[in-house]
């Protein structure tokens, strides 16, 4: 990982959320918030370079505060089984 970084993105009930900022030297960007460890954007490369959002969610935490069952939401306690061997 070449660069990271942690932002306040919101609050519940007085407790901070944070979203981390991850990016790696080919271009590739994610943000995961400690709130259900959301997937909140996944930027990658097109075919000409340009970074692209490829996650579908939500721009800000009162949203997906506002819909808790949304597919929109990838949870690693969802997917974790599919990633086990």
């Amino acid at each position: 990982m070449s660069n990271s970084n942690r932002t306040k993105w919101g609050e519940i009930d007085g407790r901070p959320v944070y979203q981390w900022t991850m990016r790696n030297r080919n271009g590739l960007c994610s943000k995961i918030i400690n709130y259900g460890c959301i997937l909140t954007e996944l930027h990658v490369p097109d075919r000409c370079g340009e970074p692209r959002d490829i996650v579908l969610g939500f721009d800000n935490l009162k949203s997906y505060l506002s819909y808790p069952d949304s597919y929109t939401q990838l949870r690693a306690h969802e997917t974790a089984a599919d990633l086990v061997c």
